[in-house]
């Protein structure tokens, strides 16, 4: 933490507030509200990690802003270096075998939905896991090991879809099964004699490999479709 004075040029009083310069010295109950800002509300990010007034209380020039909000800029960026203190030693297998796919498919979509500024992301992916007290190491990991998944499977077109409509981003994980990937899921089920909501609760990793067929059966399928015509 750092102690800084906050106000304008040439004027006083200049008023001292404590910023963090790390995300270590960022609470978890201040990356759950991080998370809800964007990346031009400075003002309000100061407010949650220096206590520093809004401008009805404290007006400042964008300059003072700016100045102030260089300090915790590190906020837009992961952290190269995490704790570890969970025994993750291999996120892509952690997700794989310890995450369901209902979990895995919210906390990618998570991922999409905070794509500009990503590091925004690591609160409510960890808090997929009941993790937010550890967002720092639950959250960085489990996106290093969704990415590590989709990477294993992107070649294969599987997630070659738009970014979450705004039906989808209004029905919420409750309603997720009814958009995008789930059409397959379904697929899966019936071949298991499943339900979809049984499926989701499935190891991601076994998910994977079993969509993995079926898109290739499918579009084995579709093939033969077309040349029988």
């Amino acid at each position: 933490m750092i102690k800084i004075y906050i106000g304008e040029t040439g004027k006083r009083p200049h008023l001292p507030f404590r910023l963090p310069q790390s995300w270590e010295e960022v609470t978890a109950k201040q990356a759950s509200e991080l998370a809800k800002t964007t990346k031009e509300d400075l003002r309000k990010r100061l407010t949650i990690l220096g206590k520093v007034p809004g401008p009805d209380h404290l007006p400042l020039s964008p300059s003072a802003v700016l100045a102030a909000y260089e300090i915790i800029s590190f906020v837009e960026n992961i952290p190269d270096l995490v704790p570890d203190e969970l025994g993750i030693s291999d996120p892509k297998a952690w997700v794989e075998q310890e995450w369901t796919y209902l979990e895995f498919e919210v906390a990618r979509k998570t991922i999409i939905r905070h794509k500009d500024e990503i590091s925004m992301a690591m609160y409510e992916v960890a808090e997929i896991k009941d993790l937010g007290h550890n967002y720092l190491e639950a959250g960085a990991k489990g996106m290093d090991g969704i990415a590590a998944v989709i990477q294993q499977y992107d070649q294969l077109g599987v997630f070659n879809e738009e970014e979450p409509t705004v039906e989808e981003l209004a029905a919420g994980v409750e309603e997720l099964q009814q958009f995008g990937v789930y059409p397959m899921i379904s697929q899966i089920a019936e071949r298991y004699g499943k339900y979809p909501q049984d499926i989701e609760q499935k190891p991601a990793g076994w998910v994977m490999q079993e969509y993995a067929y079926q898109f290739k059966h499918n579009k084995v399928q579709a093939s033969l479709s077309k040349m029988k015509k």
